[in-house]
């Protein structure tokens, strides 16, 4: 389990969003290395319609909407597994 690059799988036709995707902003183009992460720019999408989602921060809780229909910005992507997104939200 890996973080892919967001821009990669947009454009694909299959690709929807999900409740509690992970989005992370990276502060480059590079994969996000573990010891260069920043928890600040680590988001759980909340809500979504089409390529806007609404994003939650994991540390300080705020709450935005991002429109990736026109952003190019450093985002990497990351889906749990079904099994525990369905636990989570029961």
């Amino acid at each position: 389990m890996e973080f892919i690059k967001l821009s990669k799988i947009l454009n694909t036709t299959e690709f929807e969003f999900k409740k509690l995707d992970y989005l992370y902003l990276h502060h480059k183009e590079d994969y996000p290395l573990k010891n260069e992460m920043d928890i600040d720019n680590l988001f759980f999408v909340i809500e979504y319609s089409g390529f806007t989602v609404k994003v939650i921060a994991v540390l300080s809780g705020v709450e935005k909407e991002i429109n990736f229909s026109n952003t190019y910005d450093n985002w990497w992507f990351f889906r749990i597994p079904d099994y525990y997104r369905n636990k989570i939200l029961k």
